[in-house]
């Protein structure tokens, strides 16, 4: 029964199994991964991830506008697609103007922000571009969402 089910492809029941099963395999990837990391990287520096990831998930919604939305229920495929453009065009101005201000705040600026030391502040020059990565994937992300391209969607996870 559940082949008869997975073999429907474009049925919202196979595209559900597709996108749950990626996300599954996804998340188990990273929890197969973390005794690794764990080995690899002292805590100091998985606490310097997190303040960056922090930092830059904090700037995302500008990065976006949240119009990421907007390219999955765009009347047209043609709207879609220029709205998937025009975000990206956006993510990289937004990006160049976090860069401009990570490279020219003060070292205090940065300390009351990220509660970091001048030593350690460097990293920072980083949020940029997880922002253009971050970005970048979520704004594909909702085009593939948009396409019904599951089986890629899940893949990119």
């Amino acid at each position: 029964m559940l082949t008869r089910f997975l073999q429907n492809k474009g049925s919202f029941g196979s595209d559900a199994a597709i996108s749950m099963a990626a996300g599954v395999a996804a998340r188990a990837i990273t929890l197969a991964s973390l005794p690794f990391i764990a080995h690899f990287y002292a805590p100091t520096e998985l606490g310097l991830w997190t303040i960056i990831l922090s930092l830059t998930q904090y700037f995302s919604p500008f990065a976006t506008l949240r119009y990421d939305i907007a390219v999955v229920i765009a009347p047209t495929e043609r709207m879609s697609r220029s709205l998937t453009m025009a975000l990206l065009r956006w993510l990289l101005v937004v990006a160049l103007l976090l860069a401009a201000f990570v490279f020219l705040a003060s070292a205090e600026v940065w300390a009351v922000i990220s509660g970091l030391g001048a030593s350690e502040q460097g990293v920072l020059r980083l949020t940029p571009v997880l922002l253009v990565l971050l970005g970048a994937q979520l704004t594909l992300q909702s085009y593939l969402t948009r396409r019904r391209k599951f089986l890629a969607l899940g893949l990119a996870q």
